[in-house]
């Protein structure tokens, strides 16, 4: 399980670094000790393209897209 705070840390640091920029990632327990500098695991990660997540199979067109989510990318 993971701590309310170690989540807070984390979504605080991808805020303040370059390194999260366009990034996805998911947040996984495991036993050890908690990193100190999170932007080399950051550096690490695969960039996102455009809206999509970096994996995310374009199945959908962004013009076939839900009206409320062409609202929200404007």
């Amino acid at each position: 399980m993971i701590a309310r705070h170690q989540i807070a840390r984390v979504l605080l640091d991808s805020l303040e670094t370059d390194q999260a920029i366009n990034t996805t990632f998911e947040l996984i327990a495991e036993p050890g000790d908690e990193q100190h500098d999170l932007n080399e695991d950051f550096k690490r990660l695969d960039k996102d393209s455009d809206i999509d997540k970096v994996y995310d199979q374009s199945t959908l067109p962004l013009n076939n897209e839900p009206e409320a989510i062409h609202q929200h990318l404007q």
